[in-house]
């Protein structure tokens, strides 16, 4: 089994990450303009098994393909890349809570954990 990390560089996780996003995008463009997938498909003169390839997350986009669709959709396509290892360093942040703040002694980040925020119940 692969850790975290492994997970995170591997070509399947992004491709997944990716097509879960334009899955994302192309139900809430269906949902706000109450589009099924006939009429989505009419939109973007595309067949419907084409829709359903992009719903069923089996779509393999070209760039080409990809502008196309999101300026169909009236979205600015956006492409953008940052340093893996920082990446990772911030999501495992966030999967464990903990914050790096001020050096050790030993020249070390010294982790503290986030505080959980209290729940009051008022009357």
């Amino acid at each position: 089994m692969l850790s975290f990390k492994e997970l995170l560089k591997t070509e399947e996780y992004w491709a997944e990450q990716m097509q879960n996003q334009i899955f994302r995008v192309v139900k809430n463009y269906m949902e706000v303009h109450n589009l099924n997938q006939s009429q989505l498909a009419e939109k973007l003169n595309v067949s419907k098994g084409y829709v359903s390839q992009i719903l069923n997350g089996n779509a393999n986009f070209s760039i080409k393909k990809l502008v196309e669709l999101a300026l169909n959709l009236d979205l600015a396509p956006q492409l953008s890349f940052s340093n893996l290892e920082a990446y990772i360093h911030q999501q495992e942040k966030k999967l464990t809570g903990v914050e790096e703040t001020d050096l050790t002694a030993s020249g070390s980040p010294a982790k503290k954990k986030k505080p959980i925020p209290r729940q009051t119940n008022k009357i």
